[in-house]
């Protein structure tokens, strides 16, 4: 999926009645689970004890309000969560819930008898999704979409004017994992056409809005890119400018691999920011082969920066490995003051260095 999903899961937070997406998509979880259902929480804290009391474990008991895909299936409910940090719920909260038959799960085929859970949720870790404000409905809406998906009696133009409007809507809602959940599809439909130029106006206003997660916004305007929908240099340079401070360096991590002088330009100036932090990732995104411009600027770095920034821009020359870079390293591991940092530049030249070195000497 690329390193910017990676960031994206990682930047998405996750809170109590707020919708939880874990590693799959909605998508995902419509198109495996046998049974959805939208539910409301009776007792989340149920009990199941077999009449010889060998087996005892908590189960999740709810009222089907609709089944959405499957088999009706009776009410009340009893489900078996099964996993490491299972979803939690409060009395009277409605959800949606992912769910397969108990006998197809191996492990809980031996819960049998009265009281016994008959589903088993398919859902992943804390995974709760509840249909509170902002975003429920606007997810439940996805869900009937993606189940609708699933209908082979459907044209192809019907099932991607569906897809595509579920993608729309989960890319402008404010939840971070929602977002997360489009993204992972999107990734996962290169041929399908789930966003076209004529969204680029709303999309353009998610690529600017400073609240949304940086992860979110460098994985929307990549994946616009590898769908050719734009030329990403200018945006990438705005996201990067418009990025809240607390939010910079995981912003200059996303973006620090695109080409061009003016986002190089830009990681110049974030170069010299007071905070040390914020300057590492600039010199570490600096880093890429061949850019001779920054050379003077990342040695002016080691030669003024704290210990972090220092060993940032080490890495940085070493990563551009034009003469440039060799001849600054070079003088850095002759005649800088720390002798940490001499020692790093001398192994960032590697054995070429300490054999030309040697040779002189002789």
């Amino acid at each position: 999926m690329g390193a910017w999903l990676v960031l994206l899961l990682a930047l998405v937070g996750s809170a109590r009645a707020h919708i939880v997406v874990g590693e799959k998509s909605l998508q995902q979880h419509v198109a495996e689970s046998r049974t959805v259902i939208i539910a409301r929480v009776l007792d989340p804290a149920a009990r199941y004890r077999s009449a010889e009391g060998r087996i005892e474990r908590p189960v999740l008991e709810v009222e089907v309000e609709e089944t959405l895909k499957g088999l009706a299936t009776q009410s009340p409910l009893r489900i078996a969560q099964h996993g490491h940090g299972v979803a939690t719920y409060r009395p009277g909260d409605r959800a949606i819930f992912f769910l397969d038959p108990i006998e197809a799960h191996r492990e809980l085929r031996a819960l049998e008898g009265p009281g016994a859970p008959t589903h088993v949720s398919t859902q992943e870790h804390d995974e709760a999704f509840v249909l509170g404000p902002p975003d429920g409905e606007r997810m439940l809406g996805a869900v009937r979409a993606y189940v609708k998906v699933a209908d082979a009696t459907l044209d192809a133009a019907t099932r991607t004017g569906l897809l595509r409007k579920a993608t729309l809507d989960l890319l402008e809602s404010r939840s971070g994992p929602l977002g997360a959940s489009a993204l992972s599809s999107l990734v996962a439909s290169p041929s399908i056409e789930l966003l076209r130029r004529e969204d680029l106006p709303r999309l353009d206003a998610l690529l600017v809005d400073a609240e949304r997660p940086p992860g979110f916004r460098a994985g929307l305007l990549a994946e616009l890119e590898r769908r050719r929908l734009v030329e990403g240099e200018a945006r990438w340079t705005r996201l990067l400018a418009s990025s809240p401070r607390e939010d910079l360096p995981a912003t200059i991590r996303a973006v620090g691999p695109r080409a061009g002088d003016a986002l190089e330009s830009h990681l110049l100036r974030l170069l010299k920011d007071s905070d040390e932090r914020i300057a590492a990732e600039a010199a570490l995104a600096l880093g890429r082969p061949g850019r001779v411009r920054a050379v003077p600027e990342l040695a002016k770095a080691i030669g003024t920066g704290g210990p972090r920034l220092r060993g940032a821009s080490i890495r940085a020359l070493e990563a551009i490995g034009t003469t440039e870079a060799r001849q600054a390293l070079e003088r850095i591991a002759a005649e800088h003051p720390d002798a940490t940092t001499r020692r790093r530049a001398a192994a960032a030249l590697g054995t070429h260095f300490r054999e030309a070195k040697a040779s002189s000497a002789r």
